[in-house]
């Protein structure tokens, strides 16, 4: 379980093809992507990776 304050939004390092552009910290992450579409399509990516 994360703590709310272990949340770190990391939208702002998003460029505008929606790619993520981002000096992580070393350690383990877990970024999750929420993206939708007016087609009615749901959650598009949710991937984790380590650096």
């Amino acid at each position: 379980m994360l703590a709310l304050d272990d949340i770190l939004d990391i939208t702002p390092f998003m460029d505008g093809e929606g790619q993520l552009r981002w000096d992580a910290p070393k350690g383990t992450w877990r970024i999750v992507r929420f993206a939708s579409t007016p087609t009615g399509m749901g959650i598009k990516h949710n991937r984790s990776i380590s650096i």
